[in-house]
């Protein structure tokens, strides 16, 4: 038979940021450096996740992110609150 070809997935790239704005479709951060990308920190739009993000996030909180780059752009894949301590809730 033909070969089959294997489809990596995405690389996911990790971060913390400040969320600035929240709109229909994507989010504002001010990230810090995201090393796996090679980016200094930075204020830019990452689209939703399908799902939304988590209930009771909001403009002004502090987060982790997963994400990863799709054809139009960074994608995210997950958010998690991040404590004033500095923990994940």
């Amino acid at each position: 038979g033909a070969p089959t070809q294997s489809v990596a997935a995405p690389q996911q790239h990790v971060g913390s940021a400040r969320i600035e704005a929240i709109h229909r479709d994507t989010v504002t951060l001010s990230h810090g450096p995201i090393a796996s990308m090679d980016w200094g920190a930075m204020t830019m739009d990452f689209r939703l996740p399908e799902a939304g993000l988590p209930r009771g996030i909001k403009a002004g909180d502090q987060v982790r992110f997963e994400f990863v780059m799709g054809s139009e752009g960074p994608q995210i894949v997950s958010v998690t609150p991040i404590a004033a301590g500095g923990e994940q809730k």
